[in-house]
């Protein structure tokens, strides 16, 4: 089972960076069936898209975490 696992120092699990790389990769093949772009260049911009949100929140579960000390 795959799963995005975030450790106590905001790190995430290699699982999540695979289910990343299909998602994201999913998401350029639909998106270059549409637009003539290169399927490379679309799927680093999902990746980017969807790794914001996780680390945002791995990020301030950290400082959640050093705050309620």
């Amino acid at each position: 089972m795959v799963a995005p696992v975030v450790g106590a120092f905001a790190e995430m699990s290699p699982g999540s960076y695979a289910m990343f790389n299909l998602i994201a990769s999913v998401l350029a093949a639909g998106h270059c069936s549409f637009f003539n772009n290169e399927p490379a260049n679309a799927r680093g911009v999902f990746i980017q898209q969807l790794y914001h949100p996780f680390r945002l929140a791995a990020y301030l579960g950290w400082a959640r975490i050093l705050a309620d000390r």
